[in-house]
């Protein structure tokens, strides 16, 4: 049996072999034998006597690059060692492989069948991956049976391989690259394609994007394929041309292409002046354009004023490389007058003449002003409270009408009682401060424009002042570093700094290792150790000119984490919201923030809400009905968190679905009613008159104004909320009106902070019997007892934090448990409650 089987070179070829017995399908093969034409020993055997078979490869010829696969037709069993095989599928050839990565691949699940195998029919095949050209030739597979003669199958591989190499070279046989040229307009253009190399020989052809320009090959050796592409009379057309020579022996494999672009030269087709040719004024700056077009490569512009040649000029070349233009900066002088200026347009790379654009210059004259400090006037040397002068001197034609004098952007007026005399060409600043340091020109005007000086600039020398008058304040708890910068506007810059503690009893030097200086400022690293720590630091600084005569004033006022809210409620009961309010804590001295977390009663993890106010306050919405819900109340400030407190909430169920499937249906068309009727009638009526009491109640309930909320002037009254415990069950909207008004006496939530605490201000507790129950309690971080509804502070309560050197507490005079008050010190800044 003759077969044929063609690959490339890289890509996979498939050698089938026959292993079916020509007597007996009974008959399993035992042996494979692989041979190549011109190599007398095997080049691959498979000895299927053994379990498993035994592979073996010629490593000179093969290599790791040769498999054998099986591919058994109609039905086949056989048992490789432990495992069993059964298949159906129909044996197959692929006799064309192009070298391409999807023909190299190649999966196979298939085990060779060993010789207690039975079978029909099968066939194996020698795979050869990333195929050689050296592997082509004539291959004979000889297949062993048990009791059948030898089987032999011959197979001829055909290798294609590709041309080694591909180029194009000119006329005077330089090799050309991706561009070729340059040519020049009426050339002749001759360009030769060569491919080397290719089993069998290939094809050699030219073409311009899909079009076929050339089909004439040449062979000129047994390895070597030409073909000449000639164009006459190029035309600025052809320039860009993008020609292709391609070389291709066969359709498994691409074909091998070479592309070049052709590249050409032209000189400018013309050239103008773009800008106005008006008359021009005396050292006025104008930006004259010029432009030139056609030109490949870009024209180079050149300018000339009268026979000088203005070196200095910015060209740019449009996108397309067609159009350039160059941009001078003209600035005539008086003598100018009467002079031709000229743009000059030619191509460096052919020898022409170049074009050329003129304009004759009429100039005007206009102001020249040079700005100079008075003769006997040292600028480097200027402090606060001297006096500065200075002199414009000015050359016009005509002369000026005006001339202004500019401190930056602004303009100066004459103002003898502000220290600014202005006389003819010259300024007078007395008594000069900080604040006149800057740049300072002087314009010059006549009928041609406004001729503005040089800047001259001012520094003004002063000692040291606070960059922020204002006196800012800093928190701090107890062993805690504050570095507290003191900023400082100065010139020059200060060369020493003084730190000063002072309290109300006395005032001590900060000591020099806990200060840090700089260029604009110093900062300060405090720690209060104690409450007599907590006062004012002061901050000087000091430079050649003299020393700061009013401090920088910080105070260090006491600061810590918030205390936890109390007296927490939900409020206004509804089916898909949850309202909470809480009573806020001592701020710790700084501004707080308040959050509320919701989760599932069920799990701390599945957060299903939160809300962040600046007051204990929250609504959440979106919520499944008929829930108990598990709630996280904290607030936050600079200093870090408080205690968290819990409570269950609840919301109602949605009664909706059950209100309507317990509406009957009306009676069919043409029944008797009447006695229905008449009694719906008076169920009816009855509904009506409690439905009106009803509404009448809750306009009674919204008209009528909730008290104020308590002030900071006024002791709280006791908050008296309701408490719903935690094993009570939700009821049922019929049990519960989802519409409940809260409290008024709660309605104004105040943020106890002793920034705003007056310092006579005395609070009044309510006292714990008023809010505390018995149903579930637990305890947070902190120490606070919680209840299901109302979170509250335990029954016994804690003396309140105090910040200062003493301390008093007190119960009203009749001995009642209902309130107990705590004044706060006076002379203390910062407290707790």
């Amino acid at each position: 049996v003759h077969q044929s089987v063609v690959s490339s070179v890289g890509g996979r070829a498939d050698l089938p072999c026959n292993m079916t017995s020509p007597i007996s399908s009974d008959d399993p093969a035992l042996l494979i034998l692989w041979y190549k034409s011109g190599i007398y020993k095997p080049i691959y055997t498979l000895d299927l006597r053994s379990d498993p078979p035994t592979h073996w490869k010629n490593p000179s010829v093969l290599g790791s690059r040769a498999s054998i696969t099986f591919h058994p037709s109609s039905t086949s069993t056989f048992h490789p060692s432990s495992s069993s095989y059964h298949s159906s599928s129909s044996s197959s050839s692929t006799h064309y492989y192009p070298s391409s990565s999807s023909s190299t691949s190649f999966h196979s699940s298939n085990h060779p069948p060993s010789s207690s195998s039975t079978s029909s029919s099968s066939t194996s095949t020698l795979v050869l991956q990333r195929v050689k050209a050296d592997d082509e030739g004539a291959y004979r597979c000889k297949v062993s049976f048990r009791t059948s003669p030898t089987l032999t199958a011959i197979t001829n591989l055909t290798v294609i391989v590709p041309p080694r190499r591909l180029s194009v070279y000119t006329d005077l046989g330089l090799e050309a690259r991706s561009i070729v040229g340059p040519f020049t307009e009426g050339d002749t253009l001759g360009l030769t394609c060569r491919a080397t190399g290719g089993s069998p020989l290939p094809d050699v052809t030219w073409w311009e994007g899909t079009a076929l320009l050339d089909i004439t090959s040449e062979v000129a050796t047994l390895d070597l394929v030409t073909n000449t592409l000639v164009v006459p009379t190029l035309t600025r057309r052809d320039l860009h041309r993008t020609l292709t020579c391609q070389a291709a022996n066969s359709n498994l494999t691409a074909p091998l292409l070479t592309t070049v672009t052709l590249d050409m030269n032209f000189p400018p087709l013309w050239v103008r002046l773009r800008s106005s040719r008006e008359p021009v004024s005396a050292g006025q700056e104008y930006v004259v354009v010029c432009q030139a077009a056609g030109a490949r490569p870009p024209a180079t512009l050149t300018w000339r004023l009268g026979p000088t040649l203005l070196p200095t000029h910015h060209t740019k070349t449009s996108e397309g490389g067609n159009i350039t233009t160059s941009e001078v900066l003209l600035r005539p002088e008086v003598e100018d007058s009467g002079k031709v200026l000229s743009c000059l347009a030619h191509s460096p790379a052919v020898p022409t003449r170049p074009l050329r654009d003129d304009w004759l210059l009429n100039v005007y004259y206009v102001p020249e002003s040079i700005l100079r400090p008075g003769s006997s006037l040292n600028l480097t040397n200027i402090e606060e409270g001297d006096d500065v002068y200075f002199e414009c001197s000015v050359k016009a034609n005509p002369w000026v009408y005006k001339i202004i004098w500019l401190h930056e952007d602004d303009e100066l007026q004459h103002n003898v009682t502000g220290g600014i005399i202005i006389s003819n060409q010259s300024l007078v600043l007395q008594r000069v401060s900080r604040t006149a340091s800057g740049n300072y020109y002087c314009v010059a005007s006549n009928i041609e424009g406004d001729g503005k000086s040089n800047p001259v600039q001012l520094s003004v020398k002063y000692a040291p002042v606070c960059r922020d008058p204002q006196v800012t304040y800093h928190g701090a708890a107890r062993l805690e570093q504050v570095n507290i910068p003191c900023q400082l506007d100065a010139h020059p810059p200060p060369y020493l700094y003084r730190w000063t503690f002072n309290n109300s009893g006395e005032s001590v030097d900060i000591p020099k290792d806990h200060i840090q200086a700089g260029d604009s400022g110093s900062t300060v690293s405090y720690t209060p150790n104690t409450e007599l720590d907590y006062g004012t630091l002061l901050c000087w600084g000091t430079n050649t000119v003299g020393h700061q005569t009013r401090p920088c004033v910080f105070h260090v006022f006491p600061a810590g984490r918030p205390d936890p809210v109390y007296n927490c409620s939900s409020y206004n009961l509804s089916i898909g919201a949850v309202y909470v309010r809480c009573v806020a804590g001592f701020d710790g001295g700084l501004p707080q923030t308040f959050v509320m977390e919701l989760y599932d009663n069920h799990s701390d993890t599945i957060l299903l809400g939160n809300d962040t106010g600046k007051i204990p306050r929250f609504r959440v919405s979106n919520l499944p009905s008929g829930r108990t819900l598990r709630v996280k109340v904290f607030s936050t400030n600079a200093k870090g968190r408080s205690d968290i407190v819990f409570l269950n909430v609840y919301t109602l169920k949605d009664m909706a679905e059950k209100r309507t499937a317990a509406v009957k249906p009306s009676p069919p068309q043409g029944q008797s009613s009447g006695g229905v009727g008449g009694v719906g009638g008076v169920v009816g009526g009855v509904v009506g008159v409690v439905l009106g009491v009803l509404v009448g109640l809750l306009l009674v309930l919204i008209l009528i104004p909730p008290p104020p909320p308590p002030t900071l002037t006024t002791p709280l009254p006791p908050l008296l909320l309701p408490l719903l415990p935690t094993d009570s069950p939700i009821r049922n909207s019929d049990e519960k009106n989802p519409d409940v008004i809260p409290h008024a006496e709660c309605e104004g939530v105040t943020t106890i902070s002793s920034v705003t605490l007056p310092t006579n201000y005395v609070v009044t507790l309510p006292h714990t019997r008023h809010l505390y129950t018995q149903p579930k309690v637990k305890v947070d971080g902190g120490g606070s007892e919680v209840t299901s509804g109302v979170a509250t502070p335990p029954y016994t309560p804690s003396p309140p934090r105090i910040i200062g050197r003493r301390y008093t507490q007190r119960r009203d005079t009749q001995g009642s448990d209902n309130e107990a008050t705590t004044p706060l010190i006076p002379s203390q800044k910062e407290s707790s409650v």
